[in-house]
């Protein structure tokens, strides 16, 4: 069965050019743009974190605290320990709140890009900056 939507000029227009783009009719545009919106990117072996989230880590002070890294924000979001739940507006914010949690005695100021590990491959997270 064949069926209509009625859409704008200016939508019909941006149709047409994903179709010349991607070399298909307005159908199979309409379905590859449903379809992608159905299914969330993911992160490589996972299929529940989308893939701007980057499961992240630090070993300090002997003690493994998990968390994420949102690539849009730019912000972390701790997932394990005394911390979880706690977000920050940045890699730098939640490295201090690691080292307060932990060495309260030391100076927290770290460099967050060089603190937190990329959990899937080991790399620092300034390696994705």
């Amino acid at each position: 069965m064949k069926m209509s939507v009625d859409v704008a000029d200016d939508v019909y227009s941006k149709v047409r050019l994903l179709g010349q783009a991607w070399g298909v009719d307005d159908n199979e545009v309409i379905r590859r743009l449903l379809e992608s919106f159905q299914k969330p990117a993911t992160v490589e072996g996972s299929t529940d974190r989308p893939e701007t989230e980057v499961p992240v880590h630090v070993i300090f002070e002997k003690v493994r605290t998990e968390a994420v890294y949102d690539q849009v924000a730019r912000s972390i979001t701790i997932s394990s320990g005394p911390l979880a739940g706690q977000a920050f507006s940045t890699p730098s914010g939640a490295a201090a709140a690691v080292i307060k949690q932990y060495r309260p005695d030391v100076s927290p100021s770290r460099n967050g890009w060089s603190f937190w590990t990329i959990t899937a491959d080991g790399n620092l997270l300034q390696s994705i900056r």
